[in-house]
């Protein structure tokens, strides 16, 4: 069984496909890093309403939350081209207080550098067969994705046949002061 803890063992090699980053790869890859998810945090309006005005403070609790050693709830994936970061995964562990009922939801999904659509397509079908894998093993039911973002609609259609995806509709209202 693949838990957090144990497949954070993993060091970057020389183009693999995704995996979960250890608390070392994190560590020194962390300014390159961040700076990944700063984009994905302020890249589309939906992203701004969860982080909000604040990306240092939400940063910070993320890589204590990274990088702590007893935590089981936050993972960053990461996959390399070349011993260069090429697509990073936020992903977290929640468990409904309701039922008890666990799933991962994919938080923050950014890609460095451009790839062709059947590269793509590939890096989506490995990513999915990965994390997926890990959420099994972590007794979650589902995976969830909020996405203000069209491509990820699309990409959610084009996937159906492998995933069994359920896409459904978000919506916030924001309360003023």
């Amino acid at each position: 069984m693949l838990m957090a803890d144990q497949s954070r063992q993993r060091t970057p090699t020389h183009d693999v496909m995704i995996h979960l980053a250890s608390r070392y790869e994190i560590i020194n890859n962390w300014d390159e890093f961040s700076d990944q998810l700063r984009v994905s945090f302020v890249s589309s309006e939906g992203a701004l309403v969860y982080i909000g005005n604040d990306f240092d403070k939400a940063i910070n609790i993320i890589f204590d939350k990274l990088t702590n050693p007893f935590n089981t709830d936050m993972q960053l994936w990461v996959e390399y081209h070349d011993n260069v970061p090429n697509y990073l995964v936020l992903t977290q562990v929640i468990q409904c207080e309701f039922t008890g009922r666990k799933t991962l939801v994919l938080f923050a999904m950014t890609k460095i550098s451009e790839s062709d659509k059947e590269t793509l397509a590939k890096r989506y079908f490995d990513a999915y067969q990965t994390v997926s894998a890990f959420a099994k093993a972590n007794n979650c039911v589902g995976m969830t994705c909020y996405s203000d973002l069209d491509y990820f609609a699309e990409k959610a259609k084009e996937t159906r046949d492998y995933t069994n995806v359920v896409s459904r509709y978000m919506f916030y209202f924001p309360i003023g002061d």
